[in-house]
């Protein structure tokens, strides 16, 4: 498969806030991006892709408090050239159809975590419209 260029662009928003023993963070990511197929490729491009993420936390001593909706394709389409049909003589005709990367719901995470310089443990929890709750507990450690 051959991909032509492809162009894009982040803007982020990060602001840290401090008052006393407590910090707020705000955090704001918007994400534009745009592809050009070869012409031979199965891929002919995209258009209007969009994403986005908004972050907020609260920390207190060693405590952080986390809400946020990660990035995921709001708006955009991916251009495919599909093969569709096989033609007397071993050749395939090919059809251009559009498919949308927008997510119908973005999922909302909540987390509680205590972090140290050494290692992060929390709790999570990740809702999306009409799915399950996911419940995780783990312990990011650095070395």
């Amino acid at each position: 498969m051959k991909f032509g260029p492809a162009f894009s662009g982040l803007f982020s928003l990060h602001r840290k806030i401090a008052f006393g023993q407590n910090i707020l963070r705000l955090d704001a990511h918007l994400s534009l991006s745009q592809l050009h197929g070869a012409r031979d490729s199965l891929l002919m491009g995209s258009t209007r892709a969009v994403a986005t993420s908004l972050s907020l936390a609260w920390e207190r001593a060693s405590l952080r408090f986390l809400l946020r909706q990660p990035t995921y394709f709001e708006t955009g389409e991916l251009q495919l050239s599909l093969p569709y049909k096989r033609v007397a003589g071993g050749g395939v005709l090919f059809r251009d159809k559009p498919f949308s990367m927008q997510a119908p719901q973005r999922p909302f995470e909540m987390a509680i975590l205590r972090v140290t310089d050494r290692h992060q443990f929390g709790l999570r929890l990740e809702k999306q419209a009409g799915l399950p709750k996911q419940i995780s507990l783990g312990v990011i450690r650095r070395f």
